[in-house]
């Protein structure tokens, strides 16, 4: 039942990495004041998103692969991996004046944390 729910949590991960990484590379000034939680970016500040959007599809590329393989404790180490990620986005925000949402990243590296070590123990 835990392995199916860390499972199913992991999709949820993989589309939202998907989407995120999508909205982006799309529309990267918007994106970057409101999910990524620089308010006040500006075009020419905005310009790393595309980075890290291309980033966020790789790695939701990367876990939707391997779940529908059906590699679940692999699936798990790049879920843990996502750790990396969430650091790096701390640091930029903890670096730019006027910064939002830092709790929700940190909320989301707890998130992939929990499950990604979930997976490789349960797997």
């Amino acid at each position: 039942m835990l392995l199916a729910t860390l499972t199913a949590v992991s999709y949820l991960i993989s589309a939202l990495l998907l989407y995120s990484g999508t909205i982006g590379v799309l529309r990267p000034l918007h994106t970057a004041r409101t999910l990524f939680g620089v308010p006040n970016a500006t075009p020419d500040t905005a310009t790393f998103y595309p980075g890290l959007a291309g980033r966020n599809v790789t790695c939701g590329l990367a876990l939707l692969t391997l779940l529908l393989m059906g590699q679940t404790r692999a699936a798990g180490v790049v879920v843990a991996c996502l750790l990396c990620n969430g650091t790096s986005d701390c640091y930029v925000l903890a670096r730019r004046e006027g910064s939002e949402r830092m709790g929700v990243h940190v909320f989301n590296m707890c998130v992939v944390g929990v499950v990604g070590a979930g997976l490789v123990a349960l797997s």
